[in-house]
Formats: C-alpha cells, structure tokens, sequence
C-alpha cells in the first residue's frame, strides 16, 4: 500500500535527517473508497454511514501487525466491517487513515472490485 508523497517525504526526512521525529499514531482506521483515489490522499469516497459502513478501527501495534519483512508488514488479525444495512455500492480502492474521516494516509487497488452488501 503506497504511502502518500507528502507523507514519503516527511517520513525520509524525519528518519534519515532526524528532523522533527516522527509521530506514530496509536490508532489507524481502515477503509473503502468506491472512486480511486488521488495520490495526495484525497478523492476518497466513502459508502454511506446509512448503509452501516464506518472506518474499521486497529490498535497501531504488534497485536495487529507482523514484524516487517523485506519492506512489507503484513497484518495479523482478520479486518472486519460492521454487517451492512443496505447496499453500499462498490469498492475499488481501501486505505489506511489516522483519523475517523479525512483522507487517506496509505492506500492501494483492489485486483477486482468488492461489492459491499
């Protein structure tokens, strides 16, 4: 999952200038967007919270994620989405985010589609 250029930059800069060190979130939240999004983090779209769909909260810690190996940290525990109400369209993108809403930190494509029903 690619992490935003802004986002990239601020990173090297902090870890490799040791300029402002980083500030590790103790939470992320995991979501869909239904449009792809923009390589800033922005143009997420988000099923509707009438469907029932929310941002799934994870703990930012090695209870939910492995230790990284050759660069890719994989997640630990299974991520799941509260049950849907009603239809909430199709996504083609999901990301990670620090907050509730806004936009996106880390995201990627799904290979194929997910319908959300």
């Amino acid at each position: 999952m690619p992490l935003i250029a802004s986002q990239r930059h601020g990173l090297i800069q902090k870890i490799l200038c040791n300029i402002d060190p980083p500030n590790i979130p103790e939470n992320l939240y995991f979501g869909v967007s239904t449009t792809p999004i923009n390589n800033d983090g922005s143009g997420v779209t988000e099923p509707s919270n009438a469907t029932g769909y929310t941002r799934v909260l994870l703990p930012n810690n090695l209870n939910t994620w492995n230790t990284a190996t050759n660069g890719i940290v994989t997640n630990k525990i299974r991520i799941e989405f509260p049950e849907l109400t009603a239809d909430a369209g199709v996504a083609v993108w999901y990301f990670l985010a620090t907050a509730a809403t806004g936009n996106a930190m880390w995201m990627d494509q799904f290979s194929s589609p997910r319908t959300l029903a």
